[in-house]
């Protein structure tokens, strides 16, 4: 009885350990002073231009809907334009909202002359916030065909010596930047590791590659952002966006004819904090997982891995 509570004792100290590691890296990386206030404008621009992209892609937008979020949106840019970590993507980005926003009310917004006045000359479109006719984003993939594709990818653990390209993977990850995120605001950060030697001591970090890891062509190390969340309630959000956009490239590898495999990187406190400095992660950068990339030798085996059946997966409410 007493051996009993004593390993709960300790189980709960060790969980609350963990609990305030957690807590301490959510307050460093959400604050917006310092070196994070690029991070901060930012954060605001992006989701404020989501939320003008939301209202234009309502069934019937409301003229003159979302006055309060424009001016946040031209207060907030005014204020990155001038910071000197400023990135030029997200001024076109919160451009092409503003635009938007304007084309859509015909010019006539009651806002009109502030827009006009804060981006000056600076009209040129990018295409990089608005909305798209539906009906135009076509694409040829019919069920059955995603379905096949889908279902053909295995995890690989069985490489050949062939060095992957690295456009490919650039390709990959570009293409896996399309993944749904919270307000769009995409928490994510892949790290793309070639060299033989790194390779080896990046998968040193993850338990579960024994017996394959000298044979890795490549490491894609994928994180989270975390300082691209605003509330408390956000916390575990890189988490879901990271592993979304995990298995994007997954799947973008698995199209190119690359074998990969999706390692955890479940941590202690102690490897974590070592596992960021060897990476030069950031504080904020919350470890998602690591796909081993290759090409798959002609006789590689993967397991079949069998999936639970439906009744335990699904529930519908009708």
């Amino acid at each position: 009885m007493i051996s009993s509570i004593l390993r709960n004792l300790k189980s709960l100290r060790r969980l609350w350990k963990y609990f305030y590691a957690d807590l301490v890296r959510y307050s460093n990386s959400v604050k917006p002073d310092g070196s994070s206030e690029e991070v901060a404008l930012r954060r605001r621009m992006i989701m404020a231009c989501h939320q003008i992209e939301k209202g234009l892609g309502m069934p019937a937008p409301r003229l003159n809907f979302g006055q309060d979020v424009v001016n946040g949106l031209i207060q907030a840019r005014s204020l990155y334009f001038l910071n000197p970590n400023k990135k030029q993507w997200a001024l076109d980005l919160s451009r092409d909202a503003l635009l938007s926003y304007s084309n859509f009310h015909c010019g006539e917004a009651l806002l009109e002359s502030k827009i006009k006045d804060h981006l000056g000359a600076d009209l040129e479109f990018s295409n990089k916030t608005g909305v798209l006719p539906v009906s135009k984003m076509s694409h040829s993939v019919t069920a059955s065909s995603f379905d096949e594709f889908f279902l053909s990818r295995y995890s690989v653990r069985d490489f050949t010596t062939q060095s992957v390209d690295i456009e490919i993977l650039k390709e990959c990850i570009k293409v896996a930047s399309k993944t749904p995120s919270v307000c769009n605001r995409q928490p994510w950060r892949a790290i793309v590791v070639t060299d033989k030697n790194s390779v080896s001591k990046v998968m040193s970090y993850q338990t579960g590659c024994r017996g394959f890891v000298q044979g890795i062509p490549a490491v894609i190390v994928v994180f989270g952002d975390l300082s691209l969340m605003t509330t408390p309630w956000e916390r575990n959000q890189p988490y879901i966006d990271g592993g979304m956009f995990s298995m994007s490239i997954a799947l973008a590898l698995h199209s190119r004819g690359l074998g990969a495999v999706c390692l955890n990187l479940c941590h202690s406190i102690e490897m974590d904090r070592e596992f960021h400095a060897f990476m030069n992660a950031n504080e904020w950068d919350v470890p998602i997982m690591m796909i081993a990339v290759g090409y798959s030798n002609e006789n590689a085996k993967a397991g079949v891995s069998a999936r639970l059946n439906d009744e335990l997966v699904t529930t519908f409410v009708v």
